[in-house]
């Protein structure tokens, strides 16, 4: 039976009214089935949103109508790519005589002459969420999304109106997707139900692609996203981060030190983040985070923590004219030693695997204080992006609410600075780190670092 076709018996059962929608047979599997709650474990490619769109199609055209359905991927702007703007989506499977007016791209809503209403949200915009009277839910990426979006705020909602939700996903490590699947593989959840599929058993993707995507991503993220498991750290940028989290104290200058400071501008809503740190012990011994700052007081702030660090050297990011220039031009007008750092993909990759390398091989050190709190978890947020073929294009922090980068780059504009000194013995062994580092720094060098 090849994948477009169905079982006779499941085809009664659910016809779509869009005839350019032929489900594959997994996906005839969880058309047929009738748990209030799905949980799709499927791996890259599978045709998840696929399903999920023609699933909510299908509920907005049933009878008897005036439902509400919504669709929720990680951010908003990520919904509107993926359902509205790509051809092979809403467009491609919504007959434009299905509604009762044109559907709103300014609003993200159709209504259907039932008075059915189709909505397109995104997880990162939680106060968009709040209110609506859903019928159904389903939510793209999953694991990409706080659980509160839907025990808070969906969860109340369906249980009044008996409603019904699928979360669909790729594994990221066991946070609350693998929650949610565990509960439709046991018997004490009986409206949940769990869905697999691997890439090597859908077939779906060809063994040529396959194999290219094993040895472009690496064996633990290939297994993650095209065998769904669950691995912790698959994606993460920063391996052995816990080797370098030390309980020491952030510091005040001493005389006689020298110390660099990597600054990230904030920008909009952006935080301003200034990390300082000591050259000879490759420690972090300040760190700095603003938000809703001008940059009036941005350039104030990061002249007096260089003066105040014994006239320590700036690594600025100056990337669009906009900002960056004009502040590190300020700046040498104030007698503060700035070089600036232009981000493109290119230069970006090379500083955040100069941060890996340091990190990796634990040749930095950071303070276990409240004050580090967001930069530890801004560094383990940090992951691989794949291209929807699964190939490697940078890296970044999650999409979504909660997530940001900017600790990180402070950091790695921190650990850009020290130059060759991120590999000279250290003035004093913290945490006894240094004779580790030492073994491991031909390999390091191997790596052009």
């Amino acid at each position: 039976m090849s994948t477009a076709e169905a079982p006779a018996k499941t085809e009664t059962i659910f016809r779509f009214p869009w005839k350019e929608f032929e489900p594959h047979r997994w996906q005839w599997e969880v058309l047929s089935d009738e748990h209030r709650f799905k949980v799709l474990r499927w791996h890259r490619r599978a045709r998840k949103t696929t399903l999920a769109l023609n699933i909510l199609l299908r509920e907005c055209a049933r009878p008897p109508g005036k439902k509400t359905l919504v669709y929720v991927a990680p951010t908003y702007t990520q919904a509107k790519s993926i359902i509205v703007r790509n051809p092979e989506m809403l467009s491609k499977y919504l007959p434009s005589d299905a509604l009762a007016r044109p559907f709103n791209e300014s609003e993200l809503f159709g209504v259907f002459h039932n008075k059915s209403v189709l909505m397109i949200k995104g997880a990162d915009k939680p106060e968009s969420l709040k209110g609506i009277n859903a019928n159904g839910v389903v939510f793209d990426e999953w694991a990409l999304q706080k659980r509160d979006i839907f025990d808070e705020t969906f969860l109340p909602i369906l249980k009044e109106n008996n409603g019904w939700a699928m979360f669909c996903f790729t594994p990221k490590g066991k946070n609350h997707a693998y929650e949610f699947w565990r509960r439709g593989k046991v018997t004490d959840w009986p409206e949940w139900k769990s869905f697999d599929l691997t890439a090597e058993e859908s077939g779906l993707i060809s063994k040529e692609a396959l194999e290219d995507a094993r040895r472009t991503m690496g064996e633990d993220l290939y297994r993650q996203e095209f065998l769904c498991e669950f691995l912790e750290e698959a994606s993460a940028v920063f391996k052995g981060l816990e080797h370098c989290v030390h309980q020491i104290s952030l510091e005040p200058p001493k005389d006689g030190k020298v110390y660099v400071i990597g600054a990230d501008l904030g920008r909009h809503h952006d935080a301003t983040v200034f990390v300082v740190m000591d050259v000879s012990t490759r420690k972090i011994v300040w760190i700095e985070r603003m938000t809703e700052t001008h940059y009036a007081l941005q350039k104030k702030s990061l002249a007096a923590l260089s003066f105040r660090y014994n006239n320590a050297l700036v690594h600025l990011d100056t990337t669009g004219f906009s900002a960056g220039d004009p502040i590190m031009e300020d700046l040498q007008d104030a007698s503060v030693h700035v070089e600036g750092f232009q981000f493109t993909h290119t230069s970006k990759k090379a500083l955040v695997d100069g941060l890996r390398v340091a990190i990796s091989q634990r040749l930095i050190s950071v303070p276990r204080v409240p004050e580090t709190e967001q930069l530890v978890k801004e560094l383990q947020d940090f992951e691989v992006k794949l291209g929807s073929d699964g190939s490697v294009r940078g890296y970044g922090c999650p999409e979504g609410e909660g997530y940001y980068d900017d600790c990180v780059i402070a950091l790695a504009l921190a650990v850009y600075g020290l130059k060759g000194d991120l590999y000279a013995k250290r003035e004093e062994d913290v945490s006894g780190l240094y004779e580790s580092a030492l073994e491991d720094l031909a390999s390091a060098q191997r790596l052009g670092f």
